[in-house]
């Protein structure tokens, strides 16, 4: 088989460039370039574009004929006029068409196949027209997703990606998951690029300043997790411009940052937000670390968010000033301080001890610390309770921690 050079979108999405070359040693050997693109995006890539051709003093001959694939443009293509110091030959002169076919189309095929193994089609949205784009925003990339793998995804499939978490899917069928994940990443990479080349972008000062606020939150949280012998996973963090969080269709939808499914380890975020940065950075690193039980949508949020506040304040993140400025998720925290409480008020302990332990619950998922203070059967009692909004409430709280229970119960 021909061998395949990657010249290029190596790392990267853009600056599409393969040579393939067909060794023989009676008839010489034969060269194609399969694409020729612009690097586009971040500006050590864009400097890439001034560079000399990588694969020219390595070639007298250089690429004998240029094979663009079908998505010709910048990013494929737009360099071939910028060819000037390595020879190229018509391809009829030179190699015949189907000669260059022979070539290429099993090294691409091996590649996409045994490499990728991708089911990977353009993850754009499509208008009604058929106009195939890069998302305006983050909802649009979203949606994007689930009109793509609605048709290439099997019957059996899709099912599973429509009904199931991402969690629930990697669990039941992990190449399932593997695929999903491998596309939704590329395709989310390739539209973080787009906007980053937009005019709109983010000017890289502010950028830069963004990137060292999340290390410096990334660099309190793994010294206050390893104080306490909790495991700590770092979160990346892309920061993009506000626009992108602003959903045109739902305007209902507005925030400082989330999650994409099926790309985990990254938090997307922006810069410029009512809602504080680094609160927010905080109270996503902690909803990253959390492992074990789930405790519903209410008790997930409200401990987050105390928690957050708590530890941006510890560690002079914030001024309480500033903390008792963000009013996110009031009703859940209620609940929330119901629970440190009555922990401080059964064993003793201080505030902290209380938001220490439970914050402990938390993110290992090891009840047995709770189940010690309340007894299992009570604790139980509170965790149904915070899987809907309905009964997330103080009263309810409060008449479930009355209950009777073994103090020295656990749960796992």
């Amino acid at each position: 088989m021909p061998e395949i050079a990657f010249h290029g979108a190596a790392g990267t999405v853009t600056g599409s460039r393969y040579l393939v070359t067909s060794r023989d040693a009676k008839a010489g050997d034969e060269r194609v370039l399969v694409d020729c693109g612009m690097y586009q995006g971040l500006k050590e890539l864009r400097l890439k574009n001034w560079e000399p051709m990588p694969f020219d003093a390595a070639a007298p001959a250089s690429a004998q004929a240029l094979a663009a694939t079908i998505q010709s443009k910048l990013g494929w293509t737009v360099r071939v006029p910028k060819r000037g110091r390595w020879p190229m030959r018509r391809a009829s002169a030179s190699i015949p068409r189907k000669r260059i076919l022979a070539m290429v189309c099993p090294v691409l095929a091996a590649v996409s196949v045994g490499v990728l193994g991708s089911t990977s089609v353009q993850g754009m949205a499509v208008t009604s027209t058929g106009e195939v784009r890069q998302p305006r925003n983050i909802y649009e990339l979203v949606y994007g997703f689930q009109f793509t793998f609605a048709n290439i995804l099997t019957p059996d499939e899709l099912r599973l990606f429509l009904t199931l978490s991402p969690g629930e899917i990697k669990a039941k069928n992990p190449d399932l998951y593997s695929r999903i994940a491998q596309d939704v990443k590329g395709w989310t990479d390739e539209w973080v690029l787009h906007v980053r080349s937009s005019p709109d972008s983010i000017p890289q000062k502010r950028l830069e300043d963004a990137r060292q606020l999340a290390r410096q939150v990334d660099a309190v949280l793994k010294t206050h997790f390893e104080s306490k012998r909790w495991p700590y996973r770092s979160i990346r963090v892309e920061f993009l411009p506000p626009r992108v969080f602003l959903d045109e269709r739902h305007r209902e939808n507005i925030t400082s940052g989330m999650f994409i499914p099926f790309y985990p380890e990254a938090f997307f975020a922006t810069v410029d937000w009512t809602a504080s940065v680094k609160l927010v950075l905080v109270h996503e690193t902690l909803h990253y670390n959390k492992t074990g039980s789930d405790y519903g949508r209410a008790m997930l949020e409200g401990i987050t968010e105390v928690a957050a506040r708590y530890l941006a304040l510890k560690y002079g993140l914030l001024t309480a000033h500033e903390i008792a400025k963000e009013g996110a998720y009031p009703s859940e925290q209620k609940g929330v301080e119901l629970v440190l409480s009555e922990i401080m008020k059964r064993s003793g302990g201080s505030r902290d001890d209380a938001l220490d332990l439970l914050l402990a619950a938390y993110l290992t998922g090891n009840q047995e610390g709770m189940g010690k203070v309340f007894g299992a059967a009570p604790w139980a009692a509170v965790i149904e309770l915070g899987q809907s909004d309905e009964g997330w409430q103080t009263h309810r709280i409060s008449k479930a921690l009355a209950k009777t229970g073994d103090p020295g119960g656990s749960q796992q």
